[in-house]
């Protein structure tokens, strides 16, 4: 019968797995990065990356992929990435990481309030 490998059915079910659980490192390495650059790379004085470690920690990523996050954060790999504060409709503020390039496109596109926000308005 078709389809009714058990390799085939194993290695679905894995892709599926991978691709959520990269989905996940990702954000959890943006978050690292992002406490890093706001409060330095030293988890004992930056309570803020000390948590997104503990819970990165927590989901099982990797320790070299922990280390890289907190790298790029403190500037290690030479990103020109800049913090971005803006306020989008007077209601909260939205902290974007950006570069230079970006900023002009990105201020353009919010001036109305976020793209899904006017999509979701369509």
């Amino acid at each position: 019968m078709a389809g009714h490998s058990k390799w085939a059915n194993i290695q679905h079910r894995k892709g599926r797995q991978d691709k959520l659980r990269s989905k996940l490192f990702s954000k959890l390495a943006k978050d690292i990065a992002i406490a890093s650059k706001i409060g330095g790379p030293d988890p004992d004085m930056n309570p803020r990356l000390r948590l997104a470690i503990a819970n990165a920690k927590g989901q099982s990523m990797p320790k070299d992929n922990i280390q890289r996050a907190v790298d790029k954060g403190a500037g290690g790999d030479g990103d020109d990435t800049k913090i971005f504060v803006m306020k989008v409709l007077a209601r909260a503020a939205s902290v974007l990481l950006l570069r230079p390039a970006q900023i002009i496109r990105t201020v353009r596109q919010w001036q109305y309030g976020p793209p899904f926000q006017k999509m979701a308005a369509l």
